[in-house]
């Protein structure tokens, strides 16, 4: 149920009242202008004038009871199908030169990708060349160094040698010639108690080898023993006895060198 609308005021029936009246005298007049034929035909700018000269109410405005539904818009028709327009010699050539610029392009990406990849590699490869040649020079320096460290050890290894040897060469010919020395003192301090046998005094090369072993103050250690015979045994006798008579013997006081004095084989002889 539609809601109820307020009483329309006396100035909206006034001016709906007027727009009746104003059409009802439209309708009226334009019956009598289609209507009258020639004779109307005649005077047509008169009653156009006549018409004219009336002047029409403007119609006031309505408050509309209520607002209709608007009505819903038609489908546009489909349009007919058109046949495609053929492209001229124009637009071909100009497809044809943006298909090929398109490619080139393309072309030219590629290129350039490649040739960075390629120089990529080639860079990755010289420095790949590079650590490799230096690894091999720091090889080379280290095995250089390892070398002349084992040769500058060899050196002083042999010059060590060399110069112990010679030390010991040295203390060796120190010790003969002490040795030497002691050993003469010895014959000499047994010569005084060596009394060669008449027989025996004009033999050539008389000579007995004896061997004694001695103590650490030169003094005989057992028995003193012949060894090689003069071939007269008056004077091998004679030779032992005077060994037992000049002991002890002088022995030096070192005890390294003292070492070579446990046991000694003197050469005795009258000269």
């Amino acid at each position: 149920m539609p809601p109820e609308l307020p009483p329309e005021p006396d100035e909206e029936r006034k001016w709906k009242s007027a727009a009746q009246a104003c059409f009802v005298l439209s309708v009226f007049f334009g019956a009598v202008f289609f209507g009258a034929g020639l004779e109307f035909s005649r005077k047509p700018a008169a009653v156009a004038a006549a018409v004219s000269l009336v002047p029409a109410p403007a119609a006031p405005k309505l408050k509309p009871e209520s607002e209709p539904e608007p009505a819903p818009k038609p489908e546009p028709a489909p349009a007919p199908a058109s046949e495609p327009k053929k492209p001229d010699k124009h637009e071909i050539a100009l497809k044809k030169e943006l298909e090929r610029k398109r490619k080139e392009e393309k072309k030219r990406k590629a290129e350039e990708k490649r040739k960075k990849e390629e120089k990529k590699k080639r860079e990755k490869e010289l420095a790949e060349k590079k650590a490799e040649e230096k690894r091999k020079e720091e090889k080379r320096k280290a095995e250089k160094k390892r070398r002349e460290e084992e040769e500058r050890k060899r050196r002083a290894e042999e010059q060590a040698a060399q110069k112990a040897a010679a030390d010991a060469r040295a203390r060796q010919q120190i010790a003969d010639n002490i040795k030497r020395g002691y050993v003469s003192r010895i014959i000499g301090s047994i010569e005084p108690f060596l009394i060669t046998p008449q027989r025996a005094k004009n033999a050539e090369n008389l000579e007995v080898i004896v061997e004694v072993n001695l103590n650490a103050d030169g003094s005989l250690d057992g028995f003193p023993e012949i060894v090689e015979s003069s071939g007269f045994d008056e004077y091998d006798e004679a030779a032992v006895r005077a060994v037992l008579q000049a002991s002890p013997l002088p022995v030096p006081k070192d005890p390294e060198l003292l070492k070579d004095f446990r046991t000694l084989r003197l050469h005795i002889s009258p000269e």
